[in-house]
């Protein structure tokens, strides 16, 4: 009971919301503030394909050079059987996602920091569902986090 007592407790305070808040600050191969420039944004059988290369103006974590492109890759899950399933996967309703394409498109092709993991293929993605972008506005939160981690060489 005293375990569920401090969980509930953390929950309230903010404390675990804050923890899955930076899990992408604290895990990403790289964390750059740049620009997707869209190559292709399609949907398929298997989901909402993303791809381009981000242009980054200022690198935050990892290894990268500003300036240089660095080729994106992105499916964001989705079935066409999904929108069918009674507990289909938040944000997997095709109906959703043709009426906010315009709107998803801009947003992608924003200037924003971009949280990124690299894929086996050298390209850069971001996680499941989440393409990888913030706003601007979540540059500052993103250097608090990222300033207190030790680079890792990529391979």
């Amino acid at each position: 009971m005293r375990g569920w007592t401090i969980v509930a407790l953390l929950t309230i305070s903010g404390v675990l919301k804050a923890e899955e808040k930076s899990w992408g600050l604290r895990t990403a191969d790289l964390v750059v503030v740049g620009k997707l420039e869209l190559s292709s944004y399609y949907l398929s059988f298997d989901g909402v394909h993303i791809n381009g290369s981000i242009v980054p103006t200022e690198i935050l974590f990892g290894n990268a050079q500003s300036g240089v492109k660095l080729r994106y890759s992105n499916i964001i899950p989705c079935s066409a059987l999904n929108w069918i399933l009674p507990n289909r996967p938040v944000g997997c309703d095709y109906r959703v996602i043709w009426s906010e394409w315009t709107f998803v498109k801009k947003s992608l092709t924003q200037d924003g920091v971009w949280i990124l993991w690299r894929t086996p293929d050298r390209s850069w993605t971001g996680r499941g569902s989440d393409p990888g972008i913030r706003p601007m506005d979540y540059r500052e939160y993103a250097v608090s986090i990222v300033s207190g981690r030790t680079e890792k060489t990529l391979h």
